[in-house]
Parts: C-alpha cells; sequence; structure tokens
C-alpha cells in the first residue's frame, strides 16, 4: 500500500545553485529564434530554435530525435545536491574500462580461495546440513564509529546465506568467531536468525546491524516478498538477543521484527508505482541495504531506493539539460543527441533512477521508528538503475559514503560491452564525502571511482558487494584508510563445481587529504574474511615478509634485507605510524562485557598511542535456550578482550614488542595459526 505524503515527517530537499546551468540557460533566452521559414520546415519549436542556435547546430542536419529532444529540452530543473551528472559518470565508465590501477581491485591467488566451512550448516529451507553460498555480509558495528565491536570476546558477523543451486534460498545468519582470531577455518554459524522451516517466498536480504545499550543486537536488513513472483523489498528491523560463553555464542531470541518502510512514493519509489509502470520487465526496482550510523545519539539509516515523484524516472530527464552537467550547452546538446539517437540506451535512461536514501530514527532503539524522511543523499538519474549496499563511515567529522554498482545498469552500453570483452566483468565501487549526514555528497576522486574491477565475473577470484571498515591513522596522518570486504561469487558454477559463493580476502584503500583514493599495493590479506584490523604481530597481509621469530627483525626495527618485498614499500610508507590500537597486544576499543580492561605491554619506540575503553553496557544472565537445534551453554562469562589476549599471547610479547615498529610500519597484523 503507497503512504501518503502526510504519512512522514519529510526533511526538505536540498538543492544548490548551480551557476554554469543558469548562464547556460540566459545563454539560449539571449539567442534569437532562427529563420522561422526554415525552423518550420524542419521542425523546431521556439524553444529548439534557440537551443540549437545556442548550441551551434546546422538545423539542416538535424534527424527527427534530435528536432523532438530540442523542442523538450530545458534547462529549468532544479539542480538536487547528490545528483551524479552523466559527465560524472561518464568518467567512472571509463575507469571501470581503463582498469586504472589507482581503482583496479587486487589480484587474489585462485588457489588459495576456499569455500568457508562454517557455510556447511543446517539450510533454513531444508534443515539439512549442506554446502551453502554466503552473499553479502557485515560485521556488528558500533554505530556511532561503524568499527566491528568485541562482544564478550567474539567476533559477529551476519551474512545472506542459501542453497548453491537456489537463488531463491536467502536468509540471513549469524556467525562468529573469537574476537582476536583471524583463521578463516575458525568461523562458527549460530544457525539462521529467523530460524527453520523458513520459505523462499519470504527472503532476508542484505542490510547492518549495532549493539544496543542492554547488550542485545539490533538488526536492519531488507525483507523480500516473493510471493506474486517479483521482489517487493521493504526495510525491516528485529532485536536479537544472544546467549555467550566458553562454548560459543547461541540465538536466544528474536523479538520486535517489522517492516518499517515500504516506501512513500514521494521520495522513493513505491513497489506499486513500479509494478503499475508502463515497463516494469525492464526497470529495475530497489528498497533495500539500509545501513545504520548514529550521530549524537540519534541513529539513521541510510538505504538503496529509487527516486519517487518529486524527481521521478520519465523521458523528462532526458530533455533535462542539467542531468548532463557540461561545460557548454553544444557538450549538453551532443550528450542528449547521443541517448536520443539509441533505441535502446534511450528506454534505459528514461527508467534510471536509482539513489541513496536517508531516514532517521526515533522510537525506542529496540523498536524503532522513521522519525524524518530525507530526499536523496546521492542519486543517478539518468545514467543508472541501481546503486546498491550503502556503506557509511564518520572519519574526522565527514562522512564518507561507499556504493557498489555494475555497468550494465547504467546507459553507456558500449563501454559496458568493452569492459565485459576486455575484463570480464562490469563492477565497480563509488564513494562520495560530505560534512554532514544529509550532504551535500561530493564524489571522491572527482567522478566517484573508488575500486573497478580487474578479473572475469567467471574467475573464482571476482568480487562484489564491498564493505568499508574505517582504519586507525596516527595523529598527524591526514590520510585515512578503510578495510574492504566482499564475497566471491561463483554463478552457474562458471570457475568449476564445488566452490561455493565466499568471503574473499580483504584490502586496503587509501583516501588522501585531497579526496583522492588508491588501492595500496601489498594489502591483501592472506586470510578470506578479515572484517576488522586483526590485533597481531604477524603476516596478514600476503606480501609482508613472515615474523614469527625476533631473528627476522634487526637492532634499528628494520626487516632483514632477505626478507625485504619492494612491493611493500608504498603500503609500508602509507601507513608508517598508524595508531596500534588494532596492532598491537591492546585490548580493542569497544568492549561489550561491560568489564574493560587492557594488557600491560611494554611500548616499543614506535610510539603506539593507548585506547580508551567504551563500554555498551551488557551483562551476563544464566538463561534457559530454548531454541530447537541447539543446546544449553554455560552462560559463565569469558575473560575480557585485554585479559585474554594477555592469557593466550604471554609467550610471545617478548618477542614481538622487539619487532613492533618494524611490523607496524608493514601492517603485519594478524596471527595465523599452524595446524
Amino acid at each position: 500500500m503507497t503512504n501518503s505524503l502526510s504519512s512522514y515527517n519529510y526533511a526538505p530537499v536540498k538543492t544548490h545553485s548551480n551557476s554554469l546551468s543558469q548562464q547556460m540557460s540566459q545563454g539560449i533566452q539571449d539567442h534569437q529564434s532562427v529563420d522561422s521559414q526554415t525552423a518550420s520546415h524542419v521542425g523546431l519549436n521556439d524553444n529548439g530554435q534557440k537551443i540549437a542556435q545556442a548550441a551551434g547546430l546546422d538545423i539542416n542536419n538535424l534527424n527527427a530525435n534530435e528536432i523532438n529532444a530540442l523542442n523538450h529540452a530545458t534547462y529549468t530543473g532544479q539542480s538536487y545536491n547528490g545528483q551524479m551528472t552523466y559527465n560524472e559518470y561518464h568518467p567512472f565508465v571509463q575507469d571501470v574500462v581503463d582498469e586504472k590501477k589507482q581503482y583496479a581491485i587486487p589480484q587474489f591467488d585462485p588457489n588459495k580461495i576456499e569455500n568457508l566451512p562454517a557455510a556447511t550448516t543446517e539450510d533454513a529451507e531444508t534443515g539439512k546440513i549442506e554446502a551453502l553460498d554466503i552473499w553479502d555480509s557485515w560485521p556488528v558495528v558500533k554505530a556511532e564509529t561503524s568499527v566491528p565491536v568485541n562482544y564478550h570476546g567474539y567476533q559477529l558477523v551476519i551474512g545472506m546465506m542459501g542453497r548453491h543451486e537456489d537463488w531463491d534460498d536467502g536468509h540471513l545468519y549469524l556467525l562468529y568467531s573469537k574476537y582476536c582470531d583471524d583463521n578463516f577455518n575458525d568461523w562458527k554459524v549460530a544457525g539462521p536468525i529467523f530460524g527453520y522451516n523458513a520459505s523462499d517466498q519470504y527472503q532476508q536480504w542484505s542490510g547492518s546491524a549495532t549493539v544496543n545499550p542492554d547488550g542485545s543486537i539490533q538488526l536492519y536488513y531488507t525483507f523480500d516478498d516473493h510471493t506474486d513472483g517479483n521482489n517487493d523489498q521493504q526495510l525491516a528491523t528485529a532485536t536479537i538477543d544472544l546467549n555467550y560463553g566458553p562454548d560459543g555464542i547461541t540465538i536466544k531470541d528474536v523479538r520486535n521484527n517489522k517492516v518499517l518502510f515500504k516506501s512513500d512514493g514521494y521520495y522513493y519509489q513505491t513497489y506499486n508505482q513500479w509494478k503499475n509502470g508502463s515497463d516494469s520487465s525492464a526497470d529495475d526496482y530497489c528498497l533495500r541495504d539500509p545501513h545504520v550510523i548514529e550521530i549524537n545519539g540519534k541513529r539513521y539509516l541510510v538505504f538503496e531506493g529509487n527516486t519517487g515523484t518529486y524527481n521521478y524516472q520519465s523521458p523528462d530527464q532526458i530533455y533535462n539539460l542539467n542531468n548532463y552537467g557540461g561545460s557548454s550547452i553544444s557538450e549538453d546538446v551532443q550528450d542528449m543527441f547521443k541517448i536520443v539517437n539509441n533505441p535502446t540506451v534511450y528506454k534505459k535512461s528514461a527508467l534510471a533512477n536509482a539513489c541513496i536514501g536517508l531516514m532517521e530514527l526515533g522510537g525506542n532503539l529496540e523498536d524503532p521508528a522513521i522519525s524524518k524522511l530525507y530526499a536523496p543523499i546521492v542519486s543517478t538519474t539518468l545514467v543508472s538503475d541501481e546503486i546498491e549496499r550503502p556503506v557509511i563511515v564518520p572519519i574526522d567529522g565527514k562522512y564518507y559514503l561507499f556504493v557498489d554498482t555494475r555497468l550494465n545498469r547504467g546507459i553507456m552500453n558500449e563501454q559496458n560491452n568493452e569492459a565485459n570483452s576486455k575484463i570480464g566483468d562490469n563492477v565497480g565501487m563509488l564513494g562520495f564525502v560530505a560534512d554532514s549526514i544529509d550532504g551535500n555528497y561530493v564524489p571522491l576522486n572527482g567522478d566517484g571511482t573508488v575500486l573497478t574491477a580487474s578479473t572475469s565475473s567467471k574467475s573464482r577470484t571476482s568480487e562484489y558487494s564491498w564493505y568499508a571498515v574505517p582504519m586507525p591513522n596516527k595523529q598527524g596522518d591526514n590520510s585515512r584508510y578503510i578495510l574492504i570486504t566482499a564475497y566471491m561469487p561463483n554463478r552457474n558454477e562458471a570457475a568449476g563445481s564445488g566452490k561455493n559463493a565466499t568471503w574473499g580476502p580483504s584490502f586496503v584503500v587509501k583516501i588522501n587529504p585531497d579526496g583522492t583514493t588508491e588501492v595500496l599495493d601489498g594489502s591483501v590479506t592472506n586470510q578470506q574474511g578479515i572484517w576488522h584490523e586483526p590485533c597481531h604481530l604477524s603476516e596478514v597481509f600476503q606480501n609482508y615478509p613472515k615474523a614469527s621469530s625476533v631473528q627476522q627483525v634487526d637492532d634499528n626495527n628494520h626487516l632483514n634485507s632477505n626478507q625485504n618485498s619492494k612491493n611493500m614499500a608504498q603500503f609500508q610508507s602509507s601507513l608508517r605510524g598508524m595508531s596500534g590500537h588494532h596492532l598491537n597486544q591492546m585490548a580493542y576499543a569497544s568492549d561489550v562485557s561491560g568489564n574493560a580492561s587492557k594488557s600491560n605491554l611494554d611500548r616499543s619506540e614506535s610510539d603506539l598511542e593507548e585506547v580508551s575503553m567504551s563500554n555498551i553496557g551488557g551483562k551476563t544472565t544464566s538463561i534457559n535456550f530454548k531454541r530447537s537445534k541447539f543446546n544449553k551453554i554455560d552462560q559463565q562469562a569469558l575473560p575480557q578482550t585485554g585479559e585474554a589476549r594477555n592469557t593466550q599471547r604471554n609467550g610471545i610479547i617478548g618477542l614481538a614488542c622487539a619487532g613492533l615498529a618494524a611490523a607496524i610500519a608493514g601492517l603485519g597484523f594478524g596471527y595465523k595459526r599452524k595446524h
């Protein structure tokens, strides 16, 4: 059911003054109509005549499509904050084709990619133990920082999983491992969040999760109603209570499960608007991927959607020259002609209205409601019908927004075909930055490009659905760093049978002070499924020299020459002096248990910064676990993070401290267990 406009508290639409557009509009008005007899002969109206003259066109060489476009063209439309123009989107598309090293996803060794062992588990629909695919996944984070939490000594990740042969088997599962255990094989599954006997008619897709003050997990996810054969996507939320103890994590209860937003029709397209549209079969409907962030005690959701009636999809968007963003009237008109002269591109452009939405939440944290609905903070009207999986990372008072997309959802078919031919894939990540949560969001690198495909979608190492996690930096370092995680698909077993969708290795993207970004050389992790900066001093990154003994480090805290790796030079230089609160033996900053503590470690001359402990206020209670398929577990509280690390690693502290400065310079964190 479509909600009425009065159902929501709407924040005003943010627009900005586009002086260049105003100059162009005035330039058109300043022109006199061309010879009326000639213009009448070719079919131009007064508006078309003026635009043709301002663009320097020979009206005798215009075809019917171009004449119709000129007659309808205008610069009078609004310029909405965060709207990507044709001339911003085109360079991103070209970046994908060009495979620029600055943005190219690192190459991974296909021989080292493994199925996630924990994904061999009881399927939510069949109840049988099967080797499941795992797709979009996300860590449980502290919503104020977007940093993964230490939940009573565990790290928690929620992932969408299902049978490899059934793409309609999509349900959410809770996974966990010990907080500082970076071994891919040690992940375990606590089970499907919404239980067994699940139906493929009601699926759960991507979202986010944070911890409430009482220690419960607040999940935001996509509820997909598939009962009429389409994907009626809705934003939903639920509160998850967990049991925890020495034997692991289990799900105690799921409560307050409800649909939060079915869209409004004004700022965001509804399912019924899409379904009743003139060509829903060619249109992409999106309302999914809610991502939570908390600012000054208020929680917000960013999400993927499509624009509603205030800036709706239609051929009129093709004729709105504000959507092109060129440097002259002539450039904008020529770009418009490219669209109107290609029937396929014309159709896609008229339907393209992807956006990233924003809402402020109110009510109880565990039973939230929509307090305020904002206009889209980023939109790709005219140029793309899908930008998805939004993640916002707050860093130093700015908000970095990252979204994933595919060129085949955009309008530039020629470049899409070229990318598919040259690379074998057409995916990428866009990035934006703003000073406030509601914008204005400015594209990073000028065109938004952050990541581009570097291998075929048929390869075992192809990636998608990237997720960004902030990394620390030392005071005085003006660069910023994010850890990128993703999953590796294997649709139709293109990379070989028995190779299921799995978590890929992680890597680092550097954000430079000038707003440019770069993928750092040598930053690929040895282990798959690294969701936060690992805690140990060891060989997390593939090209980092092994540092298993102090003999590998000389008296000056430099790696011995026989262990030197040239392709790590950039990485070491970029991250040298980073804060050690995830690279040393210190306790992690967010401790849910309420008993924050830290190790008393000798400090090396690298001048590591201490970490203030943040207590989220959880508590331990004795619970009789009644959920089927799980046994009651011991509820004795685990040692807290700092204590546990001291106990487990006292034997290596003496060795590690001697090489701490060199290890940090190479970001060699993460303990790889030997089996």
